[in-house]
């Protein structure tokens, strides 16, 4: 039987404007050459270089007012303008170079001299000094402008309101009387109603006490742009390490993940302490990794310390980069490197998990099937990821073919330890496992029990995704499905295909980013009285973020629902193949037994041997648990020279 199956694998921001190379150059170059100029003097090879550089004429004249000294000559000047060099910049140059004007300065034959043209001189001369007082003004007015800002800034800092002072400290009581609610109301109303200047200290503390009294009280998606404000503000300010966990915090329970988070990378953190170092590093590699930057990811991730509970954790995330780009090697060590941190400072298990199902998968596909049914082992019983690497071993059995084994998982994968999952596959396996021992008998019924646990599922899918348009329909109805059960009003999907919904990764994270935000509106409906305006606000704003998120979600069943009927109507064929295979089997069966060849006597393909005992545990519907996962069957095949099956000729239907 020649089917297979490929295993799937673990699992772009905006950036900022840079400066060119050219403009970096040309600052240089003119701080360069005015230092220069302000000590020696200027001559025409430092023209030449502003020019090169790409400055602008009007720097290029103020290099050449702050010049102590001009070493050039008119030649030269004629020289620069035969090259080039914009007119008032020759200009300012004349003014200070002796003999230049008296004589012809642009290309041609010298025609006949008669002294300088002073009305032309005046003129000139006249235009540049404008010039040059327009550029003054412009400066002076622009000192000015800066200062008068400066001045406000500080008397806005100095000169809080009396009530917008009384209103803070009224707020920062009922947080120490830990009334959250109140606390958060009086911070808001504070900072709305302008009391504060926003860039004062005052400002700032109303921010943080508004954003902490409201995580405080279990809102994290409703505070994501003002913990966010917070935290920008950098480790200099005085809540950052608290604000960071806020942060964390956000992402972790509604994955809100702001590209202006991206601004925190100007910050330098190597004064704060471990702990706030490896969480900084750990997060901003996953928002690299989230944006697709993978080489900012990675180089964020390489400096959470190995004593840090985030240490596994980002190797893990590093191995899945690795596995990205292919680089399987790399990503197995980084996925050991996963457990051993995980094992050393006893952080979160899920990690190990993940690691050792990531490495097994790896052997799986390039067909080192004993080192991956090493790692599928080493995922926990008691682990909801133990039913993935058990369906996943018996995979690796079959194409193994490793038979007794084969038969052995599927019998546990049938067990009702394993019922909350859907793997319609694993009949069909059953029927080509016992095609290759030739108990052709018992591949039939395999494929009698894939057409009565599996085939009649497809119709009701079928029919509720064709009466089923609208997203908000499909997540109503999946939301609902258990609590409608049994009712009049009872959803048409069968128990199959809704596991087979739940158990997908992306559909899991949407339902708890909904309850999230379910949980947040009840707690402003709640603490309406006491939030005021706020709360009526952030209430209209969550509904609208709600249904987005719902929107999401019922696109996403619909997919998965659609891949559902499609995973159903292959197995289907496959079953088929299957079935025309027994049915040449059996013809050949027939010839070989007809020619005088028989089978030998097989063991019952009912019986089962535990694998630590090799005690038998003959009865098909019946499980232990403590053995589900180390049953195998008894069967042998029997195959003539030619490989045809061989069975009993008594047992042949007449």
């Amino acid at each position: 039987m020649k089917f297979s199956r490929s295993s799937a694998r673990t699992g772009s921001g905006e950036t900022r404007p840079r400066r060119s190379y050219a403009a970096i150059r040309a600052v240089v170059v003119v701080a360069v050459l005015s230092v220069a100029a302000s000590a020696w003097g200027l001559d025409k090879n430092d023209i030449y270089n502003l020019q090169t550089a790409g400055v602008g004429p009007d720097v290029m004249v103020n290099v050449v007012r702050s010049s102590a000294d001009i070493s050039m000559t008119p030649a030269d000047i004629d020289e620069m303008r035969t090259a080039g060099v914009p007119e008032p910049v020759l200009q300012e140059l004349c003014l200070r170079v002796p003999g230049c004007g008296q004589q012809p300065t642009g290309p041609g034959p010298v025609g006949p001299t008669g002294g300088p043209n002073l009305e032309q001189e005046l003129e000139r001369q006249r235009q540049l000094e404008e010039e040059r007082r327009r550029i003054e003004q412009e400066r002076i007015e622009r000192e000015q402008e800066l200062m008068r800002q400066r001045m406000e800034a500080e008397r806005q800092r100095q000169g809080v309101p009396a009530a917008g002072a009384q209103a803070l400290a009224g707020a920062d009581r009922e947080y120490r009387r830990e009334n959250y609610g109140r606390a958060a109301a009086q911070y808001n109303e504070v900072l709305e109603a302008g009391q504060v200047a926003r860039e004062s200290d005052e400002y700032k503390r109303a921010l943080w006490g508004f954003v902490s009294s409201m995580h405080k009280l279990g809102f994290r998606h409703t505070i994501r742009n003002e913990a966010l404000e917070v935290l920008l503000e950098g480790p200099s300010g005085e809540n950052f390490e608290e604000a960071l966990d806020v942060v964390i915090d956000v992402a972790n329970d509604t994955g809100y993940m702001g590209p202006q988070l991206e601004d925190l990378t100007g910050f330098a953190v190597g004064s704060l302490s471990n702990r706030v170092q490896d969480r900084f590093n750990y997060f901003m590699g996953r928002f690299f990794f989230v944006y697709g930057q993978h080489d900012r990811a990675l180089e964020y991730l390489s400096r959470v310390n190995d004593v840090s509970d985030e240490r596994g954790q980002a190797y893990y995330l590093s191995a899945v980069m690795y596995l990205e780009r292919q680089e399987n090697r790399r990503a197995v060590q980084s996925f050991q490197n996963a457990i051993v941190a995980t094992d050393e400072n006893g952080s979160d298990p899920e990690v190990a998990e993940l690691s050792y199902l990531a490495i097994a998968r790896i052997a799986y596909e390039i067909g080192n099937f004993d080192g991956a049914l090493f790692n599928y082992r080493r995922v926990p019983v008691e682990s909801h990821r133990h039913v993935d690497a058990r369906f996943e071993s018996t995979w690796t059995y079959f194409l193994k073919q490793d038979h007794n084994r084969t038969l052995g998982a599927i019998h546990g994968m049938t067990s009702p330890y394993y019922d909350t999952r859907f793997f319609p596959e694993l009949r069909v396996i059953e029927a080509a496992t016992y095609l290759e021992v030739c108990d052709l008998d018992s591949a039939v019924l395999a494929l009698e029990a894939f057409t009565t646990e599996v085939s009649t599922l497809q119709a009701p899918v079928q029919e509720f995704v064709a009466n089923t348009t609208s997203p908000d329909a499909y997540w109503e109805a999946m939301d609902t499905y258990y609590d409608r059960f049994g009712t009049a009003d009872a959803v048409p999907l069968p128990v199959e295909a809704i596991r087979f919904v739940i158990s997908d990764v992306e559909y899991h994270n949407q339902v708890g980013h909904i309850a999230q935000l379910e949980s947040e509106k009840a707690r402003l409906t709640t603490n309406a009285a006491t939030m005021g305006s706020f709360g009526e606000s952030a209430l209209q704003a969550i509904e609208i973020d709600l249904r987005n998120m719902r929107l999401d979600a019922g696109l996403t069943i619909s997919g998965l629902l659609l891949d559902f009927d499609t995973e159903l109507t292959d197995w289907r064929v496959k079953a088929q193949e299957v079935g025309i295979e027994i049915t040449a089997a059996r013809l050949d069966a027939t010839r070989a037994t007809m020619e005088g060849q028989t089978a030998e006597d097989t063991a019952g393909t009912s019986v089962f041997v535990l694998a630590e005992d090799w005690q038998y545990w003959p009865f098909e519907g019946e499980y232990w648990a403590d053995e589900v996962d180390n049953y195998r069957g008894n069967v042998r095949g029997n195959r003539d020279e030619a490989g045809r099956c061989l069975v009993d000729l008594e047992a042949l239907p007449e």
